[in-house]
């Protein structure tokens, strides 16, 4: 498979998010969706900002999720740091850990907008882990208890696209996320030639976007770069499916872990629309009749000479930033 690297996208999806992203903490979710809704529709946004949470319970409570322990007990330890979730599952901490399951929306919850197409991303950090295999991901289709389609990025620098059916079956729906040449992830991504035991992802935040079919499966991208599409093992697609609707968040036994800005939109191939997230600021009216009766005020003054402010609003710098690294792009390629 080509990988896409196309510059120009990946640097408008980055204005579109610089621009879009709201500065301040937001914690969202739509209400439950009845049918297929405008492509782009936000249905669940987590940054985890301005959340303070030092234990698993009050963690867990803040952002509304829940412990799924049907299958194995929660060992992982959570808390909010510096606007992430942080995920402490390593053996060293908690004593034997286990692959620790949380329900993130409920079964009821994603019962219909999981039978059209949607979209969810999230950013990754893999700190530390007891062995180079070690991973987080979202399951989707989760039942509670041991059946689930999932996407992941290991700490070795490759991944996974498959479904889990019982204890101990794992089935691909590709391979293409655990070729270990030079389309290996780490060297696409980091130009890190992969090597067994190598903890090639270690200190690396990426951001993991899957696309959604409920009649064709996934696809996914890392850094905005597809590396997975489905290409066999399709029939077993909608048998996944049945299983349940619900999403849920793991993390693997062994691992330290950042976890931040989850999101789930309506639609595939669209930006998600954040503007749900902004709030709304009513206008205080102006007294009419003052401002008409108030006379004009003369003034001589010479205008003062524009100066640069001080400070700087960090989304308008950051699109700003962006506008110029794609004007460079452009201006290299005329060249």
């Amino acid at each position: 498979m080509k990988l896409r690297r196309i510059a120009e996208t990946v640097l408008c999806t980055a204005l579109l998010a610089s621009l879009a992203v709201p500065a301040s903490a937001a914690s969202y979710v739509a209400k439950a969706p009845d049918g297929a809704l405008p492509a782009g529709t936000l249905i669940y946004y987590e940054d985890f900002e301005g959340i303070t949470a030092n234990d698993t319970e009050s963690t867990l409570k803040a952002i509304n999720w829940s412990k799924s322990e049907n299958f194995r007990e929660f060992t992982a330890e959570m808390s909010i740091v510096d606007g992430c979730l942080h995920t402490d599952n390593l053996d060293a901490t908690v004593g034997g850990s286990n692959d620790s399951y949380a329900w993130v929306l409920d079964n009821d919850y994603c019962a219909e907008f999981v039978k059209h197409p949607y979209t969810y991303q999230y950013d990754a950090t893999l700190l530390d882990a007891e062995n180079d295999y070690r991973y987080l991901s979202v399951l989707l289709n989760y039942d509670g208890m041991n059946n689930y389609n999932t996407v992941d990025v290991r700490m070795r620098g490759i991944g996974y696209n498959q479904y889990r059916e019982g204890d101990g079956t794992w089935v691909h729906y590709d391979e293409m996320m655990s070729y270990t040449d030079d389309t290996a992830i780490c060297k696409v991504l980091y130009d890190i030639d992969y090597e067994e035991g190598q903890y090639a992802m270690q200190n690396k935040t990426f951001t993991i976007k899957v696309e959604v079919d409920p009649e064709k499966g996934c696809n996914v991208y890392v850094n905005n770069i597809l590396f997975s599409q489905m290409n066999q093992n399709t029939e077993h697609w909608a048998d996944q499916c049945a299983y349940g609707n619900a999403i849920a968040f793991k993390t693997s036994t062994k691992l330290l872990s950042n976890f931040d800005n989850f999101m789930i939109w309506a639609g595939t191939g669209v930006q998600p629309d954040l503007s749900v997230l902004t709030p709304v600021v009513e206008e205080t009216p102006a007294d009419d009749a003052v401002i008409a009766d108030a006379p004009a005020a003369e003034d001589n003054t010479a205008a003062p000479a524009p100066t640069s402010p001080k400070t700087a609003d960090a989304g308008v710098v950051g699109a700003a930033a962006v506008l110029a690294l794609a004007a460079a792009v452009v201006l290299k390629k005329k060249h």
